[in-house]
């Protein structure tokens, strides 16, 4: 998400820059424009990566097709008059902007919700790390993720692994197997970070390394 708003944000603004001779607000409307057309293209990647065979294919192709499909749909409603159409396309793109991102959202909390209660259930994950897993800003906000590093390795082990545990359940044979390695893989690198994690709170409580101090 925030790579599609990184090259979004930009885009947009040089479609704003080429058409600044029809108005501000017109300038305004190509440059939401654009930023919508690169976060619908981005969050539909998003989903086509948590996926396998014939539905990543089609998934990306949506991705191609829908920033297409909208901005046909702008140009014909700006094609009469642009100037008198600005105002609603300007608020259109920065809602397609937006709204685009709430499927892949709520995809993957889904998903995480899901896979990690597996993990949960056979001993690899704590209930508390599971549930703070499944929405970013629990993500930034949890302290027993430890220091920015440690968060993102944590964090991204836990979220390929409840991918690689939803994209097992569509394959068989090799590749079935190939996802057990990558699931296994993922699940190690969660178990050296609590063990790390637990490590480091008994060593704290029983003094042997002195608590930070508080501010």
């Amino acid at each position: 998400m925030l790579s599609g708003f990184a090259f979004g944000l930009p885009a947009g603004a040089v479609a704003a820059v080429i058409v600044r001779g029809e108005g501000a607000l017109v300038a305004a409307a190509a440059g939401a424009g654009v930023l919508a057309a690169v976060s619908l293209f981005s969050a539909e990647m998003v989903r086509a990566a948590a996926e396998t065979g014939g539905r990543r294919i089609a998934l990306a192709a949506w991705a191609l097709v829908a920033p297409a499909l909208l901005a046909a749909a702008g140009a014909a409603l700006a094609s009469a008059s642009p100037r008198a159409a600005a105002g609603g396309l300007f608020c259109a793109g920065l809602g397609v902007a937006l709204l685009a991102w709430i499927p892949p959202l709520l995809l993957e909390r889904a998903r995480i919700r899901r896979e990690l209660e597996g993990e949960v259930q056979l001993g690899f994950l704590p209930p508390d790390d599971a549930a703070a897993l499944e929405l970013p800003w629990r993500r930034v906000l949890e302290k027993r993720f430890g220091r920015p590093d440690e968060r993102r390795e944590y964090v991204r082990s836990a979220l390929l692994l409840a991918v690689a545990r939803s994209q097992q359940r569509r394959r068989s044979g090799e590749a079935e197997r190939l996802r057990q390695l990558e699931i296994l893989t993922f699940r190690t690198r969660l178990r050296r970070t609590l063990e790390a994690r637990s490590l480091l709170t008994h060593r704290s409580e029983s003094g042997e390394i002195p608590a930070a101090p508080k501010i």
